[in-house]
């Protein structure tokens, strides 16, 4: 499998959106300048300086396409307001996640399947998206750009000062909370402003707990027969309440970003998220000396990494930047 590197993933998809955008050449309408250009919808705040450096790596290469980036940090109430109004970005970056999937099932994305573009991905991680939705059988509505592991962050020079080690088990990671809170270390520093931020906890504690997998959980809980509800993951919300007792007193005052911050600035010893969370907190403390191991489980054995698409790159079913730039131009 030949390997994907992310500028020739931009450049396969941005070349494709292109294509479509004008009727399969690049010769086709543009904004007057002679040029195809491209809105890059892209939500991650941390990404912003790689996806301009993507962009522009990518037009310097291709004369005739001109990429640029959009930041949206509301991206899934932004990219709906836009749907509704029939205005697709053409590239668009989203988090593999529900609402990547609700979106999909609605036929709004292209299918690239269509395209060698999924020859360079990792079938186990391309495969996540499908099981979220898709816009028709057989179909692949998006791209794996870059994935996660879902688990517990650790700040290791605090660790070696408190004289702790990893978990292995989860009554481990609570004889540790106890240590550092004795020792006046925080164990873990929280901010859960953001209602999203929750969801690592539950998505690794989750992952153990659920023998057959998540996606075979969530499977049978569309099924409204099946009597499936979230009242068998008790013991899931109940780990993430006694867990949620160690840290800081502020934690529902604060958002991902000051979680980030204030993690970087040594204010606790372990930091709930996925790898995800690394760049950002580095770009507040490029120094500090960092580790990650899996949520433990009761026992050792059942504890698992769960995995998924952080940041997936698609583009609607059929582009619209050649009837918008015909309809610019004409006015």
């Amino acid at each position: 499998m030949r390997a994907l590197s992310r500028r020739s993933f931009l450049a396969g998809t941005a070349t494709a959106a292109a294509l479509a955008a004008t009727g399969g050449t690049l010769a086709g309408c543009s904004s007057g300048d002679g040029k195809v250009h491209l809105e890059l919808f892209q939500f991650k705040s941390e990404a912003i300086t790689l996806f301009d450096q993507i962009c522009e790596d990518f037009n310097a290469a291709n004369p005739d396409i001109v990429v640029t980036q959009n930041f949206q940090a509301d991206n899934i109430t932004s990219l709906r307001a836009r749907l509704v109004k029939g205005d697709t970005p053409d590239l668009i970056t989203i988090n593999g996640d529900y609402n990547y999937g609700a979106l999909a099932d609605t036929g709004i994305f292209y299918d690239f399947n269509r395209t060698d573009l999924l020859d360079g991905v990792n079938p186990s991680i391309a495969s996540i998206l499908d099981t979220l939705g898709t816009g028709g059988e057989g179909q692949t509505n998006g791209v794996a750009f870059a994935d996660n592991g879902s688990g517990i962050i650790y700040n290791k020079d605090v660790f070696d000062s408190a004289g702790v080690e990893p978990p292995t088990t989860w009554d481990e990671l609570i004889e540790i909370c106890d240590e550092l809170t004795a020792q006046g270390i925080d164990p873990f520093y929280w901010a859960i402003k953001d209602n999203w931020t929750g969801a690592p906890a539950f998505s690794s504690l989750s992952g153990s707990y659920l023998t057959d997998g998540v996606a075979a959980w969530y499977d049978k809980r569309r099924d409204l027969d099946s009597g499936t509800s979230f009242a068998e993951l008790s013991p899931v919300f109940e780990k993430m309440h006694q867990a949620v007792q160690y840290g800081n007193a502020d934690k529902a005052a604060l958002g991902y970003n000051d979680g980030n911050q204030g993690f970087a600035q040594g204010k606790a010893a372990m930091y709930w998220h996925g790898t995800y969370a690394i760049p950002a907190i580095r770009s507040y403390n490029p120094d500090i000396n960092l580790g990650t191991f899996a949520t433990p489980a009761d026992n050792a054995a059942d504890t698992k990494v769960v995995s998924g698409v952080d940041v997936a790159l698609t583009m609607g079913r059929t582009p619209l930047t050649w009837r918008r730039t015909c309809a610019s131009s004409s006015t």
